[in-house]
């Protein structure tokens, strides 16, 4: 049986320079492509098309289709706005095949199955975790017989309605699924690689969090259930891989694919300081060259730092610390129902900024909150600039991704009829009494410009530590970038429009 992963032409952020991005491991079609060769071996010829990291569009997608002919097809809804981007995989596997079997995942459609289904011509969503979940659609497939009902965690299509079967438990033994070298095998592995910051290769050591911020789907998506159905009560459910197997993983990239640069994909990582250690301790004993970014909690930094771990990450290759920030208030700290104040940033800012300069501080923040003012847009500048002092901001609208508490806080007339384009963390779709969704991305360019034109900032262009020369470098391209595609547009690149804060077709979407 021939199985087609595929992650097709996106849209992409207009300020990120789209022949440059540094397209990220799909990591998660790595694990379901190992557990389909871990259980079936040769009997499933597996094959994974990224558009998006070889430049290709959908006529040559549709040719690569055509030529291997799937029996199934699987497509991922990683992000909310390039749905309808997956859900056109649907329609053009159906146009192929009308025979093909097509497969859905990812937080997206695992948390509107039925709605993905209604708009796209989708057999199965898999919700949750799929390693398991896709072994045994794919035995179901092959069978003269196949029966979705006896496959757990789905939602399937049957007639003109939909059937939901059983959950299925998260796996409670992450070491029973890891990336296999036949796995990486299947991907351009050479076209994932750093450009300007984060880099391309992917590794996680846990699944889940121990938070459960409103505004997230991460930690919805990896949650456990107290019963059945989309409207069961969540709760957060950390579970964490053995060091020996994240260690294989990063011995095996780093000497089989020559991969220096890692970026944790965890949504916090280092919650255990002991598994943390011993991570350390085998990275060392191993002898495994890494540079490596990672979302950080402050207060696990300053709880790092005290224990010595810390100084032993950053020798180890920790270049960047990305920590969800989010605002200067600790009111609206818990209204987004993070668990961290003001108090932990400050001082976790301060540890990095003085004790360790060469780590590039990193701040994620929420804009656009129900009661926004420019006032209150003013201080989080003045938060981020001077009580921080961050090395660089990415202060995002507020966005409610299905799955989340927000979501379902917007009105249901909202949530049917939302493009999801839109939903993109650019431009501001929750309504704002004292702005306007324009007023609010110009108060964003203006924490930007405060934050890029400290004078004291200005010589790390030239710093001695290469990840800051190159992280100033990078964003002051692509400050260029806008400004060149504004002059190009005839548009001020200080009005906030929807052609400058949206996303769009990348130079090889339709080739």
């Amino acid at each position: 049986m021939r199985v087609l992963f595929v992650i097709p032409p996106l849209y992409l952020w207009n300020y990120i320079p789209a022949a440059e991005d540094n397209f990220l491991t799909p990591l998660g079609l790595v694990y379901l492509a190992s557990a389909l060769k871990q259980r079936f071996g040769r009997d499933v010829d597996v094959r994974i098309i990224d558009c998006s990291a070889e430049h290709i569009g959908w006529r040559t997608l549709e040719q690569r289709m055509r030529g291997f002919g799937p029996a199934v097809v699987v497509t991922t809804f990683r992000d909310t706005f390039n749905a309808p981007d997956h859900g056109r995989v649907a329609e053009l596997a159906r146009a192929i095949d009308p025979a093909v079997v097509v497969l859905a995942g990812g937080i997206h459609a695992s948390e509107l199955p039925e709605d993905t289904m209604t708009r796209w011509p989708i057999d199965v969503v898999a919700l949750q975790e799929g390693e398991e979940t896709i072994c045994e659609l794919v035995e179901q497939v092959g069978r003269r017989r196949r029966d979705f009902s006896k496959v757990k965690g789905i939602v399937y299509r049957e007639g003109d309605r939909f059937v939901r079967t059983a959950p299925r438990p998260l796996i409670e033994d992450l070491s029973l699924f890891s990336p296999s070298r036949e796995a990486y095998d299947l991907l351009p592995m050479h076209l994932y690689r750093p450009r300007y910051m984060w880099g391309g290769t992917t590794v996680e050591g846990s699944r889940g969090c121990i938070g459960h911020c409103k505004f997230c789907s991460f930690w919805s998506f990896m949650s456990r259930a107290d019963g059945e159905g989309p409207g069961a009560k969540r709760h957060p459910c950390l579970r964490i891989r053995p060091v020996g197997q994240v260690l294989d993983q990063l011995e095996l990239l780093n000497r089989h694919y020559g991969k220096e640069e890692f970026f944790w994909v965890d949504p916090t990582f280092g919650v255990d300081p002991k598994w943390t250690e011993e991570l350390l301790d085998g990275i060392e004993r191993r002898r495994i060259r890494m540079k490596f970014s990672a979302f950080m909690r402050s207060d696990m930094i300053v709880r790092d730092e005290r224990l010595g771990l810390l100084q032993r990450l950053v020798d180890a290759g920790l270049w960047m610390t990305l920590v969800g920030v989010e605002r200067a208030s600790d009111e609206d700290m818990k209204w987004l129902d993070k668990s961290t104040t003001a108090q932990h940033d400050i001082e976790a800012f301060r540890i990095l900024r003085t004790r360790y300069p060469q780590v590039v501080r990193m701040a994620l923040c929420m804009i656009g909150l129900p009661w926004e003012t420019r006032e209150t847009m003013r201080q989080l500048g003045e938060y981020l600039a001077s009580d921080l002092d961050v090395d660089v901001a990415a202060p995002h609208p507020i966005t409610p991704f299905p799955g989340t508490e927000l979501w379902r806080s917007m009105p249901e007339e909202w949530r049917k009829n939302v493009d999801f384009r839109d939903v993109n963390m650019i431009y501001p779709v929750i309504p704002v009494e004292g702005m306007t969704p324009t007023e609010i991305c110009l108060a964003g360019n203006d924490i930007q410009k405060k934050l890029m034109l400290r004078l004291r900032h200005l010589p790390k262009v030239l710093s001695r530590h290469e990840r800051q020369r190159s992280t100033r470098r990078h964003f002051w391209l692509l400050a260029g970038k806008i400004l060149y595609n504004s002059i190009r547009h005839r548009e001020n690149p200080y009005l906030a429009t929807r052609s400058t804060w949206a996303t769009s077709k990348p130079p090889w979407y339709d080739i």
